[in-house]
């Protein structure tokens, strides 16, 4: 049997005038929305994420966004209500969340739970530099 080469390896190239941006979520500054639930905000021209940690017992009341958002379950377990439906999240597991639609989450798990959200930004005042 023939042995076949691995491919060689190039360093990724960026388009003319455009940026890679690097950094760790520890960079971001984390804003406490109440004792029990903090986030930090990594916002561009056309998307923003948005890294939640929730403590044990945390509820984000009903509220609504003028944009899409999607959540990914990163730790722990969430319970997301929108829509007349209610979706369950573990690790992995994701959702997304139309438009204007209002929607309120709930943490599950006695040890909290870590949630990734992306949206479209509903303003480009607050995008992050690095």
């Amino acid at each position: 049997m023939a042995e076949t080469a691995e491919p060689q390896q190039r360093a990724p190239r960026s388009a003319p005038g455009c940026t890679a941006r690097v950094a760790p979520w520890s960079r971001f500054e984390e804003v406490a929305l109440d004792s029990r639930v903090r986030r930090r905000l990594f916002t561009g021209k056309r998307a923003m994420v948005v890294h939640c940690e929730l403590l044990p017992g945390a509820v984000i009341p009903l509220h609504a966004h003028k944009v899409e958002q999607f959540t990914t379950c990163l730790k722990g377990r969430i319970e997301v209500h929108f829509d007349q439906r209610t979706v369950f999240l573990a690790p992995g597991r994701a959702v997304r969340i139309p438009a204007t639609v209002p929607h309120t989450l709930r943490v599950l798990d006695p040890g909290g739970a870590e949630t990734l959200n992306v949206f479209e930004p509903e303003d480009s005042g607050g995008q992050a530099d690095l």
